[in-house]
């Protein structure tokens, strides 16, 4: 019987032990968290170019690159965009946001317009501008899976393309365009709709050594 004690005691304490060091490894596991995938923005715009002149049937992917990456828009708001909302006499249009709810105003800028102005179809087309061969909305999957196919030339690239890289590389755009300002995070924190300004770098995959470079350009 005391054998058999000592026998339980030993037992129960391995068990604990075990417990307690698989409770470690799963504290310390953590979700890898991929904060770089942005594309150089000017290797996108001649990749939307190059498609919408030389690729017929990579045209509307083309289209997609260019209005994704001058605009922010998230996929949801994008797939619902028609030929009327980019009406090239106007200079801008609203979008409901989908997630939001919020009414956004979108500029078309002149190298966007000049984009939009070499596909064929131009204006005379109505409804839906993201339609696969079938007629049919483009799903985010299928997006992602062209997405990963033209972009992967740049030498630069991530592991991690998707639609949302386009609306990531627009973000860090605007950054650089103001100087990786403050002020400029402030502005897309309100663009994008974060709660605070760590998450919108993180969002843009703003690092340390980013930072300290900007010491050194002093």
């Amino acid at each position: 019987m005391f054998t058999f004690i000592i026998l339980y005691t030993k037992l129960n304490y391995i068990c604990t032990i075990i417990l307690i060091k698989r409770q470690m490894k799963i504290q310390v596991k953590t979700p890898r968290v991929t904060t770089a995938d942005y594309l150089d923005f000017d290797f996108l715009h001649r990749k939307a170019e190059r498609l919408i002149n030389y690729e017929p049937k990579l045209k509307t992917i083309g289209v997609y690159i260019a209005v994704a990456m001058y605009t922010g828009l998230r996929y949801s708001d994008l797939i619902r965009l028609t030929y009327e909302d980019l009406d090239y006499s106007n200079r801008d249009f609203n979008v409901v946001e989908q997630k939001t709810g919020k009414i956004r105003t979108i500029t078309i800028s002149k190298k966007l317009r000049d984009l939009l102005l070499m596909v064929t179809y131009r204006t005379s087309n109505k409804g839906l501008i993201f339609l696969s061969q079938k007629g049919t909305p483009f799903t985010n999957q299928a997006l992602n899976r062209v997405l990963k196919t033209v972009l992967t030339e740049h030498k630069n690239q991530t592991n991690n393309i998707s639609t949302h890289t386009l609306r990531k590389s627009f973000g860090r755009r605007i950054w650089e365009k103001n100087g990786k300002s403050e002020e400029g995070l402030i502005y897309l924190m309100d663009l994008f709709n974060h709660s605070s300004l760590k998450i919108t770098k993180t969002y843009l995959g703003i690092t340390a050594d980013d930072r300290a470079k900007l010491y050194l350009s002093l």
